[in-house]
């Protein structure tokens, strides 16, 4: 029996005073006999005392029970630990109690007033974390426990980079087949509402919000055309952020380096973004650019905010490709400035030695007009693919250019491929894997995307200044680690150890795995 809360208490108590005041008359009245002889009653009077005596030997346990469970009020203490609580004040020691999921005290409590205890000497304790621009829309229909972020301490979401989980129509969903394909997912929902009632009725191990995508907005109107809005297609833009925000959207969001996003000028973005606003949303941004026209990137940033009279925050800050290491400080003066003249405007960033995306963002964004299987015929023509080559090996200030940013072919890892024949590529780079095939780099990457319809996702190594090995790119992408009191695993303890790639068999032993099998796990974490 569990005897944690205090009404339980309270209700053992009532039943202890209800069996304890059991009259005799009552115990007897079953057993009366006929025999009214003076032996008759004596044995009555044993019979009698020897259920009182059980009587009261009941209502001892009873009462005991009930005390164990005023005595522990709380389902669980966390004692000893060094609590970071959030506020910027610096750690404390402390002990939490927790009841009903939720934190109830916090001070110098006994261990024993939890039905269960965690000592936490040695380990910080702190609230939930929260990620600030995760992708787990999908997979949360996976796995809704997301064990990849409550390992991490990551307990609320934020996603919807550009691309969001809805608004939808026919033409996406078919678009993105391979995608849906790719985690066995039928899209039953087409609006924000419907999916968070999907979500909903299924249950989910974190909080998730989402704000809608720009791009999606786009794609529901124009598709994959690289063209701009008219009047009218405009305001159904407008109309589907208005529904998004009312559904529960908690802004707009752009992913401007990824098509067709880089079809969307700054007018219709501010367009978008006024509409957001309106209804108490934030414009969070990839920008157009992280590497060498980062400023002007940031000054179109800072437009939007004024123009739209929105917040607007930066995701994943960072000065990307070899060209642009050290540029920082005038990064963030530039930010600083704007914040100063009265914009709110804010800025996130990672500790990632390499960002994750689509490899398709290595082609020219005129290349994706139409979708990827537009894309994919231009791979095929001999003379798209010698200016897609040109464009990529000339450096460029007018599109992100992922090739100029990068020391060469091994700083790029193939992470996720979809289809099963290409699988004992996930884990190699593109300087290995061109060296299999026996091809040119920029080759390899054409027809890598041909072979897999552009669907493949890679680690790309340009914020540090050395190309690692696969498997330090790996033990790298899983250091960042969150230590709580209620969870000391990390990606690294669960899947790897450092570079030597060790993880744990279902039997538990540990075993040697191929350098696909830590790549297969990158996106885990």
């Amino acid at each position: 029996m569990s005897a944690s809360n205090p009404d339980v208490a309270h209700a053992l108590l009532r039943a202890a005073s209800r069996l304890f005041s059991t009259p005799v008359s009552g115990i007897f009245r079953k057993l009366k006999c006929r025999d009214e002889s003076r032996h008759s009653k004596s044995a009555y009077a044993t019979i009698n005392l020897l259920r009182y005596n059980s009587t009261l030997k009941n209502f001892a346990v009873l009462l005991a029970l009930s005390f164990t469970a005023l005595a522990q009020p709380y389902d669980t203490v966390i004692y000893n630990g060094r609590i970071i609580d959030g506020t910027g004040s610096p750690w404390y020691s402390g002990d939490i109690a927790i009841k009903d999921g939720r934190i109830a005290a916090i001070g110098k409590l006994a261990p024993s007033a939890g039905h269960q205890s965690i000592d936490a000497n040695g380990m910080v304790v702190a609230p939930g974390f929260i990620d600030m621009l995760g992708q787990s829309e999908l997979t949360i229909l996976v796995n809704p426990h997301l064990p990849s972020k409550i390992f991490q301490g990551i307990t609320t979401e934020i996603t919807g980079e550009g691309n969001s989980i809805a608004p939808l129509n026919d033409a996406i969903v078919h678009a993105e087949h391979s995608t849906y394909q790719h985690y066995k997912i039928t899209p039953d929902w087409t609006t924000f509402r419907q999916y968070f009632a999907r979500l909903e009725k299924q249950g989910l191990g974190i909080n998730l919000a989402s704000y809608v995508g720009a791009t999606q907005v786009r794609r529901m109107v124009l598709g994959d055309e690289n063209r701009a809005p008219n009047a009218s297609e405009l305001e159904r833009m407008r109309e589907l952020v208005r529904q998004a925000m009312r559904d529960g959207a908690v802004g707009l969001s752009t992913s401007l380096q990824y098509a067709p996003a880089p079809y969307a000028t700054t007018e219709e973005l501010i367009a978008l973004a006024s509409e957001s606003a309106k209804l108490g949303g934030t414009y969070a941004t990839h920008m157009r650019s992280e590497g060498d026209a980062i400023i002007t990137a940031i000054d179109e940033v800072i437009r939007i905010a004024r123009e739209a009279k929105t917040p607007a925050e930066i995701w994943h800050l960072k000065a990307a490709g070899k060209s642009n290491w050290g540029r920082m400080p005038e990064i963030v003066a530039h930010i600083e400035k704007a914040r100063q003249s009265g914009l709110d405007i804010t800025a996130d960033t990672y500790a990632y030695p390499a960002w994750f995306n689509s490899f398709s963002a290595f082609i020219p964004p005129w290349a994706h007009d139409g979708g990827d299987a537009k894309l994919i015929e231009r791979l095929k023509d001999p003379a798209m693919r010698a200016r897609i080559r040109k464009e990529m090996k000339t450096p460029s200030t007018q599109w992100d250019n992922e090739w100029q940013e990068i020391a060469g072919a091994e700083a790029i890892l193939v992470s996720v491929v979809h289809s099963p024949k290409l699988l004992p590529l996930q884990g190699k780079t593109i300087a290995e894997i061109a060296k299999l095939w026996k091809k040119d780099p920029i080759d390899t990457i054409f027809d890598l995307l041909i072979e897999d319809e552009a669907f493949t996702y890679v680690a790309v190594f340009a914020t540090i200044r050395k190309a690692p090995r696969p498997m330090d790119c790996w033990a790298a992408s899983t250091r960042i680690r969150a230590l709580t009191a209620l969870s000391r695993i990390s990606c690294e303890n669960t899947f790897a150890k450092k570079t030597s790639c060790g993880w744990k068999k279902p039997s538990g032993n540990s075993a040697p795995c191929p350098p696909s099998a830590c790549a297969s796990r990158i996106e885990e974490c």
